[in-house]
């Protein structure tokens, strides 16, 4: 080749950049310029060894490259797991060589690689690094153009667009659903201030009283203390002037013997009787102290505590498996009719019935067999712990509270007059909340809240609107921290309020049809059932649907009360059903 011509040629290599790479990215090997002589023989140089500035005359073609090699750049390329899959084919032409798609994705696993590989067996995009790591003995890993080839009129293509809009629109309102449940997380973030402001009240007020009460008992005493002191002062000073009188009397008489022999025995006497006076004082001088051992059980028990009460969120659906049916009837039954209308568990695993047809109060043991019965004077709708051993029972047509001792045996005592007809009831603090159902009973359905004493001490009523909070109240169960009450209503489903009546929330369901009894388990989750419905529906803490539990309208007919027994690890839910002896069992998993 003449110099002239070599001259032309390095000029056209130059102006094309024909072999000359200095980056790291991979270009396809430019077409030689139009202006090249036509005498010439095509040169096509090794792609590789121009990057590194070297003139090396190509042999091979990779087809996955799409580049030119040298004989040994074809040696090496077999060399590598990422390019000895390659496949290698004859030198083509310039015009022959396609120009190489530029890829530029990052892969997110190692820095800087670009991704430029496929795995077809992982369904994987890859770079070098990824192919060398994770993908080496993978069969088939081929380059990303010729991977993509037909892409543009695949049905792939089809179903990704109209699956990425599916899910976008599901990611849509998912996030719509979280915004919602981020507003009710904050109602109840401020519920629970609320809650937690009222359980400080509530403890203000009780140490308040317990300090009213120290200082009566501290007047009390002090007035006693005192009453016998100025007692005793009175009585000396009677003595002192006494005994002074006889002094100046006995100073004045003269040439009176007689006189003076009556005022010297009557001088003796009031002495005797001074010196009475003087050894029953002596006796108890010094002994009137006030003193005052405050009692350290309430400052040990807030001392030993961290919080005002727990916080839980563990919504556990759980599943019920029948255990067995329990005939609740006694020898001294009268008929075969029963209304085992409410019902609750004891500390020790026992439970507690009201037998409205017979006016009885049953006992059961923990294999639910009726162990001890007590008449009542009226007919029982439902029943209430009012401590470890004793339960408040409402009845309703008398109108009062009978309080029944559950040590050992039943035995009633006292009772409490309220004067309303009385459905569900619940003590919490020293105070009895009282379901009075309203309509042919009372002219306003509301929770009456009475002490322990009954005197009644508040009532909830209405919302903050002015409009009634309940139509028929029945059963009340209590949230595991106390502050709330979980009423069932016939009308309005479930009624979730605080203990001074702010309504927290509401569920009303026509799968739930006439809700009777209710019970809550230690983690918040509520049972309750519908007496039309024929089922149990849990609600999660914040009075939310989270399933049917039980519904069976053949076996389930008109459930009347619920009752959450644990027992250890396990938990059971009784049941009772209008106008049945019979009761059911179910293991909740």
């Amino acid at each position: 080749m003449s110099s002239r011509h070599r001259k032309s040629k390095d000029k056209v290599e130059k102006d094309t950049g024909y072999g000359s790479f200095t980056g790291s990215e991979r270009e396809p090997s430019p077409v030689l310029g139009r202006h090249s002589p036509p005498h010439e023989p095509e040169e096509i140089r090794c792609a590789p060894c121009s990057r590194e500035n070297r003139k090396v005359d190509a042999t091979k073609f990779c087809e996955d490259c799409n580049e030119h090699l040298c004989e040994k750049c074809v040696h090496d390329h077999q060399k590598f797991i990422v390019t000895k899959i390659h496949k290698i084919t004859g030198k083509r032409t310039t015009k022959q060589t396609a120009t190489r798609p530029k890829l530029s994705d990052k892969c997110t696993h190692h820095e800087g690689k670009v991704l430029e590989l496929f795995c077809t067996d992982h369904d994987e995009l890859c770079c070098s690094v990824c192919v060398a790591v994770s993908h080496r003995s993978c069969a088939d890993v081929v380059y990303i153009p010729q991977a993509a080839v037909g892409v543009e009129s695949s049905l792939e293509l089809l179903e990704v667009k109209q699956k990425l809009q599916k899910v976008k629109d599901e990611v849509d309102t998912l996030r719509s659903h979280r915004e919602e449940n981020q507003q009710i997380v904050q109602q109840q973030k401020e519920e629970i201030i609320n809650a937690i402001l009222d359980m400080r009240i509530r403890v203000t007020d009780i140490l308040d009283n317990l300090e009213r009460n120290a200082r009566h008992d501290l007047q009390t005493r002090y007035e006693d203390v005192i009453t016998k002191i100025d007692t005793d002062v009175k009585t000396c000073d009677d003595v002192s002037s006494t005994l002074r009188e006889h002094t100046m009397k006995i100073e004045t008489i003269v040439n009176n013997e007689p006189e003076l022999f009556v005022t010297v025995k009557k001088a003796k006497k009031s002495m005797a009787e001074g010196e009475t006076v003087i050894e029953n004082i002596t006796k108890n001088l010094g002994k009137e102290r006030l003193m005052f051992m405050g009692d350290r059980t309430l400052e040990n028990l807030l001392n030993g505590m961290t919080s005002l009460g727990e916080f839980g969120d563990d919504t556990h659906v759980y599943t019920a498996q029948f255990e067995g049916e329990y005939n609740m009837s006694l020898s001294t039954d009268h008929g075969s009719s029963e209304d085992n209308t409410g019902s609750v568990c004891l500390p020790d695993g026992k439970v507690i019935l009201t037998n409205t047809h017979h006016k009885r109060l049953k006992m059961l043991s923990p294999a639910f067999k009726v162990i001890d019965h007590v008449d009542l004077p009226g007919k029982p709708y439902d029943v209430c712990l009012a401590g470890p051993n004793e339960v408040v029972v409402s009845l309703r047509e008398e109108k009062c509270l009978q309080f029944v001792t559950t040590d050992k045996k039943l035995k009633s005592t006292r009772a409490i007059k309220i004067g309303v007809a009385c459905y569900g009831v619940l003590c919490l603090n020293g105070e009895i909340f009282v379901a009075c159902v309203g309509g042919q009973y009372e002219n306003r359905p509301q929770l009456r809240v009475y002490n322990m004493s009954g005197r009644m001490v508040r009532v909830i009523e209405k919302g903050p609107d002015g409009n009634m909070i309940f139509s028929s109240p029945r059963n009340i169960a209590l949230s595991p921290d106390g502050t709330m009450l979980h009423v069932t209503d016939r009308e309005y489903g479930v009624v979730t309020v605080g203990l001074y009546g702010q309504i927290i929330s509401v569920y009303k369901n026509p799968e739930l049809d006439s809700p009777r009894g209710i019970c809550v388990d230690p983690n918040g989750n509520i049972l309750t059932c519908g007496q039309n419905s024929h089922n149990v529906i849990q609600l999660n803490a914040a009075g939310e649907k989270v399933g049917v539990l039980i519904k069976d309208k053949d076996s389930l007919h008109r459930p009347q009360s619920l009752c959450y027994i644990p027992r250890g690890p396990r938990s059971f839910l009784l049941i009772t059903f209008l106008k049945s002896k019979f009761v059911k069992v179910y293991a909740l998993g």
